[in-house]
């Protein structure tokens, strides 16, 4: 098996699991909202361990390096495609579930988070509208509005050949 199919199949499982759970819980509230905060930080562990897979095959470093945002991802373009944005506002959305309590702080982010993942979260906010939060209010999270696109982007990156790299974001 290939080993983007493996990423895939691992965010496919994701995915799957948190359509059950919001199918069991489909109502806003508390527990909506926190099978949707750990969606986005199970999602991002998944994304993280295949791409540090990744890096480790294409970088030639020793194992006791530890690897950064920029070996992960790369630096962020501006031009960057639907698929590298969803998965950089999931990292970002994650640090701000685990570090910031939920809420939205983006002057509270490390110089690199700002650099390579706060220009895609606000791309991301610019295509899917019901993202849009001010600064020190609680994350935007519904469900088909905002999950459902943010987790098949991230699943995409996986399904994405060569020639899709230089695809421009597309309104969805």
């Amino acid at each position: 098996m290939a080993r983007g199919s493996l990423a895939l199949e691992d965010m496919n499982r994701v995915v799957r699991t948190h359509v059950a759970l919001r199918k069991a819980f489909p109502i806003p509230g508390t527990v909506a909202s926190f099978v949707n905060e750990n969606t986005v930080v199970r999602a991002a562990a998944v994304m993280e361990h295949h791409l540090v897979r990744r890096a480790r095959r294409r970088i030639a470093v020793g194992r006791q390096r530890v690897l950064k945002l920029q070996d992960l991802l790369g630096d962020w373009r501006a031009e960057a495609d639907w698929p590298d944005i969803c998965v950089r506002t999931l990292f970002v959305l994650r640090h701000f579930i685990i570090h910031l309590g939920g809420r939205y702080r983006p002057r509270s982010l490390h110089d690199s988070s700002r650099k390579h993942l706060l220009p895609a979260h606000r791309e991301f906010v610019k295509q899917i509208a019901a993202a849009r939060v001010r600064p020190g209010k609680d994350l935007c999270l519904a469900d088909p509005e905002v999950m459902e696109p943010l987790l098949m982007g991230c699943r995409d990156y996986w399904l994405r050949g060569a020639s899709g790299r230089a695809r421009k974001v597309v309104s969805g």
